[in-house]
């Protein structure tokens, strides 16, 4: 299944990829269930089910979190749990597909290549154009402290080492831009990126290791979100839990 999103929003061809993509979902229900992990639909995959009873009709993965926990469970269940059509990655996995500090279920068999990845990124193997696979992302959550002010500045501390450490170190830095400014930031991030390769062998299970350590040390209150987005969005424990 090779899906081709370089052209405009094509709504039958994302029918297409959703109707794929949710056998992720129900595989996962299927492990979750299996293993006792809680988890919970999220962000645009919660909208499209109360608003559109499916898919929000422009939406083409799917969302979901986890406790860390739960998380951490996930990660100890059997790669052959998955089956030949399934892949679940963590933060700490070695698969240059994955590149992104959460976990992800992918269908092997599908690829998926749009603009960004035909003409803007690179695979660090082999320099050639690099493309993902049909996804359902897993957002981890933390029990977060109570104080506002605390849950920002912790945020703010931990936030630039997944967002641009982790990435620079996974994803595959390059760049089509000519103008001397980009060549130079080009430049840095294969130097930087480089470099701790050649340091850690594997800086990203490094930099993923010190943010699930810090997490687990920070005080912890009445309300669960995570460090590692934009936003700073959290919930009451109870608001969420328990699960129906």
């Amino acid at each position: 299944m090779v899906f081709e999103t370089l052209k405009p929003l094509d709504l039958d061809l994302i029918k297409e990829i959703q109707d794929v993509n949710v056998r992720s979902l129900y595989k996962l229900d299927e492990i979750c269930r299996k293993y006792d992990i809680r988890y919970w639909v999220a962000y645009g995959t919660l909208l499209g089910a109360i608003r559109h009873k499916g898919f929000i009709p422009w939406d083409d993965d799917l969302d979901v979190c986890m406790i860390r926990d739960d998380f951490e469970k996930l990660c100890n269940v059997p790669s052959e749990e998955w089956g030949e059509e399934f892949q679940f990655c963590s933060p700490f996995s070695d698969d240059e597909i994955h590149d992104l500090p959460y976990g992800r279920v992918y269908i092997r068999n599908s690829q998926i290549q749009c603009y960004r990845d035909v003409y803007y990124w690179k695979k660090w193997s082999d320099g050639k154009a690099w493309n993902t696979k049909l996804i359902l992302d897993i957002f981890i959550f933390d029990y977060l402290p109570d104080d506002d002010n605390l849950y920002r500045r912790l945020h703010n501390k931990l936030f630039p080492l997944l967002d641009k450490r982790y990435k620079l170190v996974k994803l595959k830095p390059t760049t089509n831009k000519t103008d001397i400014v980009s060549r130079i930031k080009f430049i840095m991030k294969i130097l930087y990126s480089r470099t701790m390769r050649t340091i850690y062998k594997k800086p990203w299970r490094r930099i993923a290791e010190i943010y699930s350590r810090a997490v687990k040390s920070y005080p912890k209150g009445s309300r669960i979100g995570t460090y590692g987005t934009t936003d700073f969005h959290t919930y009451k424990y109870d608001d969420v839990f328990p699960l129906l």
